[in-house]
C-alpha cells in the first residue's frame, strides 16, 4: 500500500476517515475501522460527516430529516450534527470513540510508537497528546 511505501521511505502517515454519511451503518463504520487498522498508519483521525450549508450533503440531511438548524450550529467534526438512516447521533459519537481507541491502543501500534521515539521531548509530547485525547473522547 501507499502507507507501507511511506513507512519504508521513513515518511510518517496521517490517515483521515469520514464516518456518518447518510447511508452509514454499523457495518460500514466497522469496515472503515478495519481498513484503518489494515493500512496501519502512524496517526489517525475519524471525522464525522458535517452537512455544511449550501452543500449537497446539507440538502440531503434536511430533506431526509437527519438534522436541523440547531444541530448544525452545535455540530463539529467530533460532535455529530446529523444522524444517518441507520445510526443515531449518539451512536455515531460512540463509533468515533471506538475507532480511535481501536487504532491507537493496538499492541503493535504502541510498540512501533515507542520504538520510534527519538527524544524525551517527543515522549512528553506523545504523553500529553495521548492523555488529552483520551480525556476528550470520554468528555464528549
Amino acid at each position: 500500500t501507499g502507507v507501507a511505501l511511506c513507512r519504508e521511505a521513513g515518511i510518517r502517515t496521517f490517515l483521515y476517515f469520514v464516518i456518518g454519511l447518510p447511508w452509514e451503518s454499523a457495518e460500514t463504520v466497522r469496515q472503515t475501522i478495519d481498513l484503518a487498522k489494515e493500512l496501519d498508519g502512524d496517526y489517525y483521525e475519524f471525522h464525522l460527516a458535517y452537512p455544511f450549508p449550501k452543500t449537497e450533503l446539507h440538502q440531503i440531511a434536511f430533506a431526509e430529516g437527519l438534522t436541523d438548524d440547531k444541530l448544525i450550529e452545535e455540530g463539529t467534526y467530533a460532535n455529530p450534527a446529523m444522524r444517518t438512516f441507520h445510526l443515531s447521533r449518539r451512536e455515531l459519537a460512540q463509533w468515533r470513540r471506538r475507532a480511535l481507541l481501536e487504532v491507537y491502543f493496538r499492541p503493535a501500534y504502541l510498540r512501533r510508537l515507542v520504538a520510534n521515539i527519538n527524544s524525551l521531548g517527543e515522549l512528553v509530547n506523545y504523553l500529553k497528546f495521548g492523555v488529552r485525547g483520551v480525556f476528550a473522547m470520554f468528555r464528549g
